[in-house]
């Protein structure tokens, strides 16, 4: 009875999916760990951010080729190839932290639940956060006299301003998911658990930060970029541990990004006219 009773909760590839949805476990804030699960944390979490960047080079070049031999290339057709070649450079992400989690087969590294009416709550709060911290950097870095860099999807936008409709439903569909699963699941998630959730959310923010490196377009200054990525990540990270599913974060990063797709949309289409 009790192997019948198991499988029935698995799926045909004899995974027990059902419990992965649970929340991760509680860590102190801070804690020295020793120097072996140091040295095996700082090796997991350089492997699965090598492997995920490696990944989307491979996807991205595949895509690009893919498409070109179809007839679809920037030139002939800018918003569908630019979107498609995007959507997979970001699944990339999504396929290299579920296949880790999958090697690893540890359903307590990650946390998700169904949501509830106070993860709602800590979404809009999470959307509020984001909104401060991008206006008050951007307005403090023009003071200061800084060229901001420009992401290059906001370029492409520009260009294309269509792009911009298209990258809304993409947020909820590969950036929210892909990113967040990556970094504050995966990344976070090993890092909580060797040095507390302080450093897990610093350094695993810095790294989001920083991975984004290929997208900014060069010619302006990185750093408020980098700023706002960091900051970004801190208050995504925070939502996480607070919340202990990934949904909320995953959530609200992809409504922020939408509404400022969306805001862009707006703007380019009236400076047009």
């Amino acid at each position: 009875m009790a192997d019948s009773s198991r499988d029935a909760n698995q799926n045909p590839d004899g995974v027990d999916w059902a419990r992965w949805f649970r929340r991760h476990a509680k860590q102190p804030l801070a804690r020295l760990p020793d120097a072996s699960t140091r040295g095996d944390t700082i090796v997991q979490v350089a492997l699965v951010l090598v492997g995920a960047l490696a990944l989307q080079l491979v996807f991205v070049v595949f895509a690009g080729a893919l498409l070109a031999g179809v007839g679809i290339t920037r030139e002939s057709a800018p918003v569908v190839f630019l979107a498609l070649v995007q959507a997979v450079g970001l699944l990339s992400f999504l396929v290299a932290g579920l296949a880790y989690l999958r090697r690893r087969d540890d359903p307590t590294l990650v946390g998700i639940r169904r949501p509830t009416g106070r993860d709602i709550r800590t979404i809009l709060i999470g959307l509020i956060a984001l909104g401060g911290i991008v206006y008050a950097t951007e307005l403090l870095f023009e003071l200061l006299g800084f060229d901001l860099a420009q992401n290059q999807a906001v370029v492409q936008g520009k260009e294309n301003p269509e792009l911009f409709l298209v990258f809304i439903p993409f947020q909820f569909l590969v950036t929210g998911p892909a990113e967040e699963l990556l970094f504050r699941g995966v990344v976070q998630g090993l890092l909580r658990r060797a040095y507390g959730v302080v450093p897990a959310i610093a350094v695993s923010s810095g790294l989001f930060s920083l991975a984004h490196y290929s997208a900014l377009i060069g010619g302006g200054d990185l750093l408020p970029a980098f700023l706002t990525l960091f900051l970004s990540g801190v208050v995504l990270g925070t939502l996480y541990e607070y919340s202990r599913t990934l949904l909320v974060p995953m959530a609200t990063h992809a409504l922020w990004n939408a509404f400022v797709f969306g805001t862009l949309y707006v703007g380019t289409v009236q400076s047009i006219a």
